[in-house]
């Protein structure tokens, strides 16, 4: 379900092979009948995926579009080797196949988004992509559609047009500093910090993670969303 197309707002630099500025929010697994998503660590949550309009993720990726739905993010596949840290934790296969399948779609109406099934399943805001990249009014939309049962992360914590993103998603952060400056900025952060390298004091374990013995699921859980009031801090590299 196509939900919204339209301009990316990343006010940075634009790779010329690119075509236009223009991402699209699909939402899929939001019907049982058509199936529902089998991500064993966030449950058969809805996903919604923040994707280049005009070519396709691996196109994206190769050409430097994905900044248009990932911003300047150090996990992207063409910067992370430089920026010495993992790669982004989304096998592309999953959105590439979500992009083919919605390319001729159009933008249905508000009145018919998914409102029965959604406050059950919930919704992962952000499968692929930054929610921070969405118009206001769709995030907010999708949060009282799902009756506040989204989990979403952002990595733009950073600008401050985006504050009113602190009542849906959590601050992704890659070090102990990151966690600092999102807590005085008023975030909640999640932290994926280094392979092996033991929790901060004070710190919560992701309870949906391998580490935590996979003791729940996102869908149950609920702590990675803005409304919580919970520090949550996540996952090893090798998981987020």
């Amino acid at each position: 379900m196509l939900l919204w197309e339209g301009k990316s707002s990343w006010r940075g630099a634009v790779p010329e092979a690119m075509p236009d500025r223009n991402i699209r929010a699909i939402l899929t697994g939001y019907d049982p009948q058509q199936g529902l998503s089998s991500n064993s660590k966030t449950g058969p949550m809805a996903q919604l995926w923040i994707l280049v309009s005009s070519v396709n993720p691996y196109e994206s990726i190769d050409r430097g579009g994905d900044v248009l739905v990932c911003g300047s993010c150090e996990r992207r596949p063409g910067t992370c080797k430089d920026a010495g840290c993992a790669r982004c934790y989304v096998r592309m296969r999953a959105p590439n196949q979500t992009w083919q399948a919605h390319k001729q779609s159009s933008v249905v109406s508000r009145r018919d988004w998914p409102a029965f099934w959604l406050p059950r399943l919930g919704v992962r805001a952000g499968a692929y992509g930054d929610p921070g990249f969405l118009p206001r009014w769709l995030v907010e939309g999708l949060a009282k559609t799902s009756q506040g049962n989204m989990t979403s992360y952002t990595q733009r914590w950073r600008v401050r047009s985006l504050d009113w993103l602190k009542a849906f998603s959590m601050a992704s952060c890659r070090t102990e500093a990151e966690v600092d400056q999102a807590l005085a900025l008023g975030w909640r952060p999640f932290y994926s910090r280094p392979v092996g390298e033991p929790l901060p004091k004070g710190c919560v374990q992701c309870p949906a993670a391998v580490e935590a013995g996979k003791m729940t699921t996102c869908q149950r859980c609920q702590w990675c969303n803005g409304h919580s009031g919970r520090r949550a801090f996540g996952v090893s590299d090798e998981e987020h």
